[in-house]
């Protein structure tokens, strides 16, 4: 036999409204709980971001420091040398002056006299003095042109003296100095 069942059975639903309603209410609960984690990974990155910071700041002020203590080296380290190379000039033209006059008191002929030796700057130097006449002047020069310290030294002025009955040439030398060195 059949059966129709005329009266329509009402399905109990209650049960899917149940599940669908949970997972649209859970679902906005899942996703605030999802990022509040994601959130609290980013934080924990930031703060040790944050560590790595301070470290690195601190890292970096004691390179300053090294730096700058470099610097006052680096400093005195051209000054030192500023200071070096002047006591060797120093040394150099002291020697230099040595050998100069010792040239210059060779190169004196007997029947000389110098008055006064003045350096009218670093490179030049002229030289005061009393010859009983011109030839002895002459041969004077041509002695300092010989030295490896004198360049090119010519007589600037002359003049005929007397001094107890005795004509006597005072002369004024100019000449240029050289440093057979590196100064």
């Amino acid at each position: 036999m059949i059966r129709i069942n005329l009266l329509e059975e009402i399905e109990d639903k209650s049960g899917k409204y149940l599940i669908n309603g949970l997972v649209l209410g859970a679902s906005p609960i899942l996703v605030v709980l999802i990022f509040l984690g994601y959130f609290g990974v980013l934080v924990d990155q930031i703060d040790q971001l944050n560590v790595d910071k301070e470290i690195v700041n601190g890292k970096l002020v004691k390179m300053r420091e090294q730096t700058k203590r470099i610097d006052e080296i680096e400093a005195g380290k051209a000054t030192l040398k500023t200071k070096l190379t002047t006591i060797a000039s120093l040394k150099i033209k002291k020697l230099g002056t040595i050998r100069i006059l010792d040239d210059l008191n060779t190169a004196v002929p007997e029947k000389m006299w110098l008055d006064a030796v003045k350096q009218t700057d670093s490179e030049h130097i002229e030289i005061l003095g009393i010859a009983l006449d011109n030839p002895t002047t002459s041969s004077f020069i041509r002695e300092l042109k010989k030295s490896q310290y004198f360049k090119d030294p010519e007589q600037n002025q002359t003049m005929q003296i007397t001094f107890e009955d005795s004509k006597l040439i005072k002369f004024n030398i100019v000449s240029g100095l050289k440093y057979p060195f590196n100064i």
